[in-house]
């Protein structure tokens, strides 16, 4: 039997593009009071999440009472042969990664790496990606302009089902990777963001274990720090004192 274990990543915003500074544009838009304050804590308040996500993750896998020597690693954006990615993982756990950290626990521990990626797709849905996120924030600044926001909001659903429509082109590169080289007896540890959906282009005989509940536990004290910090404003707001 073969089988894998769907972990959908969460990343920190220091290692990745969600910096504090952007962070502080974010609440600017918004008209927030105190905003490279409210970045910093919003900033906090999602690491502890993420950490606390990621010691989830690892406690279930513990549990799972599986020899790390039957595992094979399949990550978001590794394209490339073990002797190449590796010094990334190292780097990235430097940084405070805590998925290379799991990647570089599980192979101290004896499990395989496979590359997951082709590069093409990869960054077919990157240029879409970049974009799409720069009409998001244009959309922001636009509120007080009715017809303005409402041109960067269908350019905006646009973009996101041309974005989707890459995800699922980078998907159905990386199950047949998985089809190939999973073999009978192994239990895959898949890496991939949310938005992905590669299970359905798994082989059926293998058994597919989705720890995405998990991650909903983590969205949600992310969508309370945020919601405490408009709680914030708005007892601050002049709306507020009538």
């Amino acid at each position: 039997m073969r089988s894998i274990v769907s972990i959908p990543t969460l990343h920190k915003p220091q290692e990745s593009a969600a910096t504090v500074e952007s962070y502080k544009k974010y609440f600017e838009v918004r008209g927030s009071s105190n905003p490279l304050e409210k970045a910093t804590l919003a900033v906090e308040g999602i690491n502890n999440a993420a950490d606390s996500y990621w010691d989830m993750i690892e406690n279930n896998l513990e549990e799972r009472k599986v020899d790390p020597k039957n595992m094979v690693i399949y990550a978001e954006t590794t394209f490339f042969p073990l002797e190449d990615e590796l010094p990334i993982f190292q780097r990235q756990t430097e940084l405070g990664n805590r998925q290379s950290q799991l990647i570089l626990k599980l192979l101290e521990q004896g499990a395989r790496y496979e590359p997951a990626e082709d590069i093409v797709p990869f960054r077919q849905q990157g240029r879409i990606t970049d974009v799409r996120l720069k009409v998001w924030l244009s959309e922001l600044r636009a509120k007080e302009n009715q017809h303005l926001q409402e041109q960067r909001q269908a350019l905006g659903k646009k973009l996101e089902d041309e974005e989707a429509k890459a995800v699922e082109a980078r998907d159905e590169h990386v199950a047949p990777k998985i089809n190939r080289t999973l073999k009978e007896g192994e239990i895959g540890i898949l890496l991939f963001g949310d938005g992905h959906n590669i299970e359905q282009f798994l082989d059926k005989d293998i058994e597919v274990i989705s720890l995405r509940d998990t991650l909903l536990e983590a969205r949600e004290r992310v969508s309370e720090v945020f919601k405490e910090l408009e709680i914030v404003d708005n007892s601050t707001s002049p709306e507020s004192k009538g």
